[in-house]
């Protein structure tokens, strides 16, 4: 009788040690998963910082458009060296296979092969065509890179401070006049596409800010 009563004794006590240790677990399973669902709704998908890439681009266009008025077609080297320039903010860790593995994920990892593609295609294109004409080819030739290679970011961020619809419309407006030649703005035109850069520019730092 003494060993049934302490036998029934021990199985109700591990029973009760069982489902604590059961519960304990179900809860940090529970909390773990609430911990991941938050994090992902409050990341991005993509590194704050890497906007900066647009931001600098951005910033020296607007600055070679100004020149663009008072200076010969020279001004396309120019053109040229800024998406290699404000590819150095990603790229000699983005060029290393360790690095890359190491530093973004798998969503950076495709956006920054696209934009490596572009920051390396838009000089070669520029200097391939007749950026003789006039210095607003250049120019519309860079806008048209910077809001395709925004489109990719947009479309891989939680959060967006401009919408992706803004980038579409500034890809296409561009390259419609590059495609009918038409490099005489009108006033509009100089005052709208700059304007979408200033965009493109406070975006990247507004992004690059929120990681502080």
């Amino acid at each position: 009788m003494f060993m049934n009563n302490m036998k029934e004794t021990t199985t109700d006590a591990m029973k009760e040690t069982t489902g604590k240790v059961v519960n304990e677990k179900e809860k940090t399973t529970t909390e773990n998963i609430e911990t991941i669902k938050k994090t992902m709704e409050n990341t991005d998908g993509i590194d704050p910082k890497l906007p900066r890439f647009l931001a600098i681009w951005s910033g020296f266009c607007i600055v070679l458009y100004a020149l663009g008025y008072f200076v010969g077609s020279w001004i396309v080297y120019l053109y040229c060296a800024a998406p290699l320039i404000a590819w150095c903010t990603f790229g000699f860790t983005f060029i290393r296979k360790k690095k890359r593995r190491a530093t973004y994920n798998v969503v950076e990892r495709r956006m920054l092969s696209v934009w490596t593609f572009i920051a390396l295609i838009t000089p070669f294109l520029l200097v391939s065509l007749k950026y003789e004409i006039s210095n607003f080819f250049p120019f519309s030739f860079t806008v048209f890179s910077i809001a395709f290679s925004g489109i990719c970011m947009k479309m891989v961020e939680r959060t967006n401070n401009t919408s992706v619809s803004s980038y579409l419309v500034f890809t296409f407006y561009p390259l419609l006049n590059l495609i009918n030649g038409d490099y005489n703005f009108t006033l509009t035109e100089k005052i709208i596409l700059p304007l979408f850069l200033l965009v493109v520019l406070t975006d990247g730092l507004v992004s690059r800010d929120n990681v502080s």
